[in-house]
């Protein structure tokens, strides 16, 4: 595995962005938390690529399915939202995800 900092980025090509404007955009992608959320997605996406669906996962109880939506509600409400949405896929892709019950 090649450690972050020898990883090639936009600012590293030549002549495809100069280095002041890979700085500032940098600087909006993170003020704007797009960065974060781009992070949090290519996590996601790594662990569904990583996940063996040869293994099938044991089937969760009701009370487990409402702590998952216990620990999704807590990390949404703490401003956790990229977390929260990896969580949210991980649970949506294994079929393990508890529906909303909403008060009439």
């Amino acid at each position: 595995m090649t450690s972050p900092k020898s990883q090639t980025s936009v600012c590293d090509v030549p002549g495809l962005v100069g280095a002041g404007t890979c700085a500032v955009l940098k600087d909006t992608l993170e003020k704007r938390g797009a960065l974060a959320q781009i992070r949090a997605r290519i996590r996601a996406e790594v662990f569904n690529a990583l996940d063996d669906q040869s293994e099938p996962r044991p089937t969760l109880s009701r009370e487990n399915l409402l702590i998952n939506e216990l620990i999704r509600e807590y990390l949404e409400y703490n401003k956790y939202k990229y977390t929260a949405s990896v969580l949210t896929a991980v649970l949506r892709i294994s079929g393990i995800f508890f529906p909303r019950i909403r008060p009439a």
